[in-house]
């Protein structure tokens, strides 16, 4: 077991009520560090989940302490994925990257989804 410090943030109704926005949770083992952060939606379902691993130490300095494992589930979406540097002493800090190297082509022509778009139904006839 670990012992945690919760952190709510609450949004307040206009009936004097207050619903769940985000819930922030430290740990308290060794130091305070976060180790997770909830988001809910306005019934106060779950829509976002992300766990931080302990810190390492990344570059060949080991100067920058950060999480060498993050994840993220979404339950509503049926989604999680989870993000490990399997080697962050090697990690090039502060290091000037091209612009192209974060665009993305789709050289292959397949089918590409706007995640961002809002859902819409079709009409029922």
């Amino acid at each position: 077991m670990r012992g945690y410090y919760l952190l709510d943030e609450l949004q307040a109704g206009a009936d004097n009520s207050a619903r769940l926005l985000r819930r922030f949770w430290f740990d308290r083992v060794g130091g305070i560090r976060l180790a997770r952060l909830q988001s809910f939606d306005e019934k106060g379902v779950l829509v976002n989940d992300v766990t931080y691993g302990p810190l390492t130490r990344f570059g060949a300095e080991g100067t920058v302490q950060m999480p060498a494992t993050i994840s993220l589930t979404r339950p509503q979406d049926h989604y999680k994925i989870t993000i490990t540097y399997q080697a962050p002493e090697s990690l090039v800090l502060d290091h000037e990257y091209p612009a192209d190297a974060f665009v993305l082509t789709n050289s292959r022509n397949l089918p590409e989804v706007d995640l961002d778009a809002k859902k819409t139904t079709p009409p029922k006839n």
